[in-house]
């Protein structure tokens, strides 16, 4: 699965933990403000606006639309179960028109949340964080404007956090990468300094990052910039990303998926 898609499990079996705990101890309130944190934060504000051009765009049985398919049931299933006890009529409704189960059968006799330890993903949780860092510093340098106009530079010393990001980008420049996702740009340069001939509009940013792992045994402060300059390339008529060669053309994403389906 790609590493987002871990990430959002790993916050799923956070967030089930927390909202059993409150019911445990009879806390309706607390029940409330975790279920309402956790739609609009995690899932509405972050990880919802970060795979629509992946859920909406890449071919139907692509690894990266699976990915995300899965978290999305595991979320819808996660999320009506949690919120059962306090809008059970809702609830069950939501069951009654969710894929995976008889449709005969009631959500009330289907059990709690079924969430699992194996989602927990430390070094996910890190990696994809310190792309949220950077990913913020970005988009401060740009207020009110559209980041995927923009072509991003991230700087990075040779370290754990360019370890971290190579992982989410294997290769020193992308369009399509998982990284490039997260920021929500045009294209990701990755690197470990800023280049000479940045041009007299790029918006520079920088920051630093903690990376705290095994409880702490792991400690590194990592520094890095960011460089946004506005893209060459020309808006996609399909997938509204400005990665194609030219107005009115095709991205070669979007041209490669109309092959394949025709």
């Amino acid at each position: 699965m790609h590493y987002i898609d871990q990430y959002m499990l790993h916050l799923l079996h956070k967030y089930s933990i927390k909202v059993t705990d409150a019911y445990s101890e009879f806390d309706a309130g607390r029940v409330i403000r975790v279920l309402q944190a956790f739609i609009t934060s995690d899932l509405s504000s972050f990880y919802f606006s970060i795979i629509k051009d992946r859920l909406y765009c890449d071919p139907d049985d692509s690894l990266g639309r699976r990915s995300c398919q899965t978290v999305l049931e595991k979320v819808l299933d996660g999320v009506t179960r949690s919120m059962a006890p306090v809008l059970p009529h809702l609830a069950e409704e939501v069951y009654l028109h969710s894929p995976g189960h008889e449709e005969a059968q009631s959500l009330f006799r289907s059990g709690w949340i079924q969430s699992t330890s194996v989602w927990l993903r430390p070094g996910v949780e890190e990696m994809v964080e310190g792309a949220c860092a950077i990913r913020d510093s970005f988009l401060s340098s740009i207020p009110g404007k559209n980041p995927a106009t923009y072509d991003v530079t991230i700087a990075i010393q040779p370290g754990l956090l360019f370890e971290l990001m190579e992982c989410l980008q294997a290769e020193a420049t992308s369009t399509s990468s998982q990284l490039a996702e997260l920021m929500m740009a045009a294209r990701v340069n990755l690197t470990s300094q800023l280049p000479c001939d940045l041009p007299p509009d790029a918006l520079l940013s920088h920051g630093t990052f903690l990376i705290n792992l095994e409880g702490g045994v792991i400690r590194e402060n990592s520094a890095y910039s960011v460089a946004a300059v506005p893209t060459s390339g020309s808006r996609c008529p399909r997938c509204r990303r400005c990665t194609a060669e030219s107005v009115d053309s095709l991205c070669p994403r979007c041209r490669t998926v109309l092959q394949q389906s025709h």
